[in-house]
């Protein structure tokens, strides 16, 4: 009698861990699937980002390409960028919506500032800022914007979209880079800025010969010039980059 009581007993003990076992096991390919879904969302988060960052860096290059070699903001600058941003992300239905605005800011309110937004398929967004920051040149902003729709997160109670943004500028004629004045002679004094008038200069002077020079040149950057220039002659101001700044 007593055998048999104990071979009841360790039935008992047998069922109960296969079922515990059955348990764990469940829980356990419940936590690998969170893992993979979160691996493949990731995955296509990542690539998602990366597309988006190569259309709005292309669109902002292009942006500045078109208005250095034409000038011309609205027939050709924004059209043309924008149809690189769709390009690269395979739009080829064009924006279902379009909105533009004009403001001028800075410290003066002399700055013109134009901003569009666009609205795709698929959730896809971009906004677009174009600056005239005059001697800092003209700045293309490219925000790109999409809400990602999550494959298995939201499967385990997340979100079912995920926002994905990639930003990208381009600036055209900045006078940090560009200088303000430039003579490519090569002789004596290719840059001569004497006299009894006083000259401003926001931006950087070169010479590819020599500068020749005195204190009423008002130099807010700097003088470069060959050997036997006197560019130190010239009084100088601290660049400040700030629009509509005047020294």
């Amino acid at each position: 009698m007593s055998n048999l009581n104990r071979k009841r007993s360790k039935q008992i003990q047998m069922g109960a861990q296969s079922g515990q076992a059955i348990v764990l096991v469940a829980l356990l390919i419940l936590v690998l699937f969170g893992m993979l879904g979160l691996a493949v969302d990731s995955g296509r988060a990542y690539v998602d980002r990366r597309d988006q960052q190569s259309a709005v860096d292309a669109a902002a290059l292009a942006a500045g390409d078109w208005y250095e070699n034409y000038s011309d903001l609205f027939g050709s600058t924004i059209p043309n960028s924008l149809q690189v941003y769709e390009s690269n992300l395979h739009l080829y239905t064009g924006p279902s919506s379009t909105t533009w605005s004009h403001a001028v800011i800075g410290p003066s309110a002399n700055l013109p500032q134009d901003t569009w937004d666009y609205t795709f398929n698929g959730g896809y967004t971009l906004h677009v800022v174009a600056t005239n920051t005059q001697f800092n040149g003209y700045q293309f902003v490219f925000t790109s914007a999409h809400n990602l729709p999550l494959a298995f997160m939201q499967l385990f109670g997340g979100s079912p979209t995920i926002g994905i943004n990639a930003t990208a500028t381009a600036i055209v004629g900045n006078q940090r880079q560009t200088p303000a004045l430039l003579t490519l002679s090569t002789g004596g004094c290719s840059l001569k800025l004497t006299g009894a008038a006083t000259l401003t200069l926001l931006g950087d002077a070169y010479a590819n010969g020599t500068a020749c020079v005195d204190s009423n040149l008002q130099e807010a950057g700097n003088c470069y010039g060959a050997a036997g220039s006197n560019c130190s002659s010239a009084t100088y101001y601290c660049y400040n980059s700030t629009p509509g700044f005047v020294p």
